[in-house]
């Protein structure tokens, strides 16, 4: 299993033992003296931020101040480099007592000097138990071997293979080491194989273990190999069948629409997440991701919906709507699971939660089914108020923006109690349009669904 640490960008950091950060430190990147990203390898070319751990054996400290500290793993030793100016980094620092455990995120300086041992400019650093330490060990054993297949030097395999499995021995002597097929199989040819088992939905999860046994894997390799995707956010396992995770498409999708229509901001209707009611770590991997991408393009806010508990840490000020809708340029913005506040009434209403679809019927049966759509309508408030309740109030029904999040028929939403919202409705003023704007007619024109067949 994965450690779980307390350490901003833990998930885009490439885990490495020092004994290969000592090869690479002598490598010249772009000419440079040094360079932080990317840094190059024997066993291939990382970009992006390290992680390590191992056992802080020394702190360097210069009129007060803590200038490096000398860090073990068990193969080879690493400097830690920590900045001066940085008030944060030295409070964390100054506390730690050697020996002990230590997690260290930064980037690793590669030089055209010689250097004594690798050198690591540290970004995060923090004190860990020893099981933790062990575990961190376990699962970099996998990356770092499956890099042993992209070098040419034999002898630099053999040394290295011999190296991490010393490693392994010293914190688990009754772990074996994974095979080669184990080692050389990379994360993203799993997904792949999930996807293709399945239409490129979900596959059966006996079918992914089977395939990858056949690949050469142990069971235990195999279902080791699913667990930390699972960890990692990649997948996700619904019922009886492995999911890969569709966040990217979805994010990309929307992050297309934005740069074509270039909004003021960005307005979610509540759900941003699904698991009810805690955070999953897929999403606590993938929500800081989705966030930083949609900020970097316009300002974001959200109506939160009832999946969306424990959010709150990962939005900026001003970013939370209240729960119970808010107004923004004279529409009411609002997820559509409970009575709205008042100062929304007399405004158009943009509602979530209630997923809308259109299916067509002709005399020979459905002609269009599952197509999402949009219902618009006027409602009654006067149950809600005693104040505004004769002033006209419409709401606008969002289809939902995943596409298998699937949906409810139009026809059985006014009235329906999966909402005030939808209890309040009024029939005779509702109108229905497609996801592509199309104009479909009035609520009351729908043709009956002839099997009662309507969610």
């Amino acid at each position: 299993m994965s450690p779980s640490l307390p350490v901003p960008n833990i998930a885009s950091a490439h885990p490495i033992f020092s004994w290969e950060l000592g090869l690479v430190s002598g490598i010249p990147v772009n000419g440079k003296r040094f360079t932080y990203s990317p840094f190059s390898s024997p066993f291939g070319i990382f970009d992006g931020p390290i992680a390590l751990c191992g056992t802080l054996t020394e702190i360097n400290i210069d009129n007060g101040v803590v200038n490096s500290l000398r860090v073990s793993d068990p193969t080879g030793i690493c400097l830690i480099h920590i900045d001066n100016h940085d008030v944060g980094m030295q409070m964390s620092v100054a506390n730690l007592e050697p020996p002990c455990f230590i997690y260290i995120l930064g980037k690793l300086r590669i030089s055209q000097l010689k250097q004594e041992m690798p050198v690591i400019f540290a970004e995060s650093v923090v004190s860990i138990s020893k099981e933790t330490r062990n575990s961190w060990i376990c699962a970099t054993v996998a990356s770092a071997l499956s890099r042993i297949n992209i070098s040419d030097n034999q002898t630099l395999k053999d040394e290295f293979r011999n190296k991490i499995a010393d490693a392994l021995d010293t914190v688990s002597p009754n772990i074996p080491m994974p095979s080669m097929a184990s080692a050389s199989l990379k994360d993203e040819e799993i997904l792949t194989m999930i996807v293709s088992l399945y239409e490129g939905k979900s596959a059966p999860k006996q079918q992914v273990l089977d395939a990858l046994i056949a690949k050469g894997l142990t069971p235990n390799e195999a279902k080791d190999r699913i667990s930390l995707l699972m960890e990692n956010g990649d997948i996700y396992a619904p019922k009886f069948n492995y999911l890969k995770s569709q966040t990217n498409q979805r994010l990309n999708r929307l992050l297309s629409l934005i740069d074509k229509s270039l909004p003021d901001y960005l307005v979610v209707l509540g759900d941003l997440k699904h698991m009810i009611p805690y955070v999953t770590h897929q999403e606590k991997v993938e929500m800081p991701k989705v966030l930083k991408e949609i900020r970097d393009r316009t300002e974001f806010r959200l109506a939160p919906g009832n999946h969306d508990t424990g959010l709150a840490e990962y939005l900026e000020e001003d970013e939370l709507l209240p729960m119970s809708g808010a107004i923004l340029d004279d529409t009411g913005y609002f997820h559509g699971h409970m009575i709205p506040d008042e100062s929304l009434f007399g405004h158009l209403i943009i509602c979530g939660h209630h997923h809308p679809i259109v299916n067509i019927y002709d005399e020979v049966g459905c002609s269009l089914r599952g197509t999402p759509g949009y219902l618009l309508s006027e409602i009654s408030i006067q149950k809600w108020t005693s104040t505004v309740y004769n002033t006209p109030t419409r709401v606008l029904l969002m289809p939902a923006f995943y596409e298998f999040a699937g949906g409810m028929d139009v026809r059985i939403i006014p009235g329906n109690t999966m909402s005030p919202i939808a209890g309040a409705i009024l029939p005779e003023t509702a109108e229905i349009f497609l996801k592509d704007g199309t104009y479909m007619g009035r609520f009351t024109e729908l043709r009956p669904d002839p099997n009662g067949d309507n969610i």
